[in-house]
């Protein structure tokens, strides 16, 4: 973050006029979009699709087991 402090005078004026600039430098950090972000998703995605193969698995078992 950088902070410049102008002062400007006009011929008009006795009066300083000051001017206040400040800079922030942002940057973007892609390990924490690729831990924070979309870890999560990926986690959750899996976790849809054991829930889908558990299921079908269950299934399968009722179906053979009333079949004998």
């Amino acid at each position: 973050m950088h902070i410049r402090r102008r002062v400007k005078r006009y011929k008009c004026c006795q009066e300083p006029y000051i001017d206040v600039q400040f800079v922030l430098d942002i940057e973007r950090r892609s390990t924490f979009n690729g831990f924070c972000i979309i870890s999560p998703y990926i986690l959750l995605s899996l976790a849809s699709l054991m829930s889908f193969l558990v299921n079908l698995l269950k299934l399968e078992m009722e179906v053979a087991g009333s079949s004998n």
